[in-house]
């Protein structure tokens, strides 16, 4: 994508955001799928925001508007960014309403009024986090990658169909209205037969060096963000 495209994306992150959480808290809410397998009796779906460093704070401001969803916790292993993701939350919230801010994840699936969480922490938690999630009747909607492998995968297909609850992956390039139309205008030979596609990205990223050991800063809770992943 280049430059020139940037507003055009932003604004499709802004809407994207919604769109793909349209299965956590959809408008037809009080006869949708998740509403009807929802923990809470809430007349709102209650949700949580895990990963604020990123997307998951552009997540966050979305669902504070949405006038169908609560937005009961926002959760981060840093307490620099819970406090600044914190801050801006509740601006964008028209009540000024402000979800509760936790360090441990583990405490918003104990909490029976969340119906569903945003996962968009590291790559190296989303599959242990959405099949801890899905064990504790929460809906997920997850950033990508769903995995590390195909196995990963697998185990959150089992967990899903295990305790029957709903999984969305957070692929807009496969889930935008208009990606459907344009494959559908494919399909419909607006080109004729397609036999040959190319595609490229077209982005100069620097290195990110190699990291030397350091002191574990005193707002980070190190061992947490290590979660599943080899200590060191």
């Amino acid at each position: 994508m280049s430059r020139d495209d940037s507003v055009d994306r932003r604004e499709f992150l802004k809407t994207s955001s919604a769109a793909g959480l349209g299965i956590v808290a959809s408008s037809a809410i009080g006869s949708s799928p998740l509403r009807a397998l929802a923990p809470s009796t809430a007349a709102n779906v209650g949700i949580a925001v895990i990963g604020l460093n990123g997307r998951g704070v552009v997540h966050a401001q979305n669902l504070a508007k949405m006038a169908n969803a609560e937005l009961r916790y926002i959760c981060d292993v840093d307490s620099n960014v819970l406090t600044k993701s914190a801050a801006a939350v509740a601006k964008a919230n028209p009540q000024g309403k402000a979800p509760k801010q936790v360090g441990d994840f583990r405490r918003i699936l104990d909490d029976p009024a969340v119906d569903a969480i945003v996962i968009s922490t590291r790559d190296h938690w989303h599959t242990p986090m959405t099949m801890l999630a899905v064990n504790a009747n929460k809906h997920v909607y997850l950033e990508k990658p769903s995995g590390h492998d195909a196995r990963e995968d697998e185990l959150v297909v089992e967990s899903t169909a295990k305790h029957g609850r709903l999984v969305q992956l957070g692929a807009q390039r496969r889930s935008g209205p208009k990606f459907f139309e344009a494959l559908q205008a494919l399909k419909d030979g607006v080109i004729g037969t397609p036999y040959l596609a190319r595609t490229w990205y077209a982005n100069t990223r620097t290195g990110i060096g190699i990291g030397t050991p350091a002191p574990v800063p005193a707002n980070l809770d190190y061992e947490l963000w290590q979660g599943p992943a080899p200590r060191t």
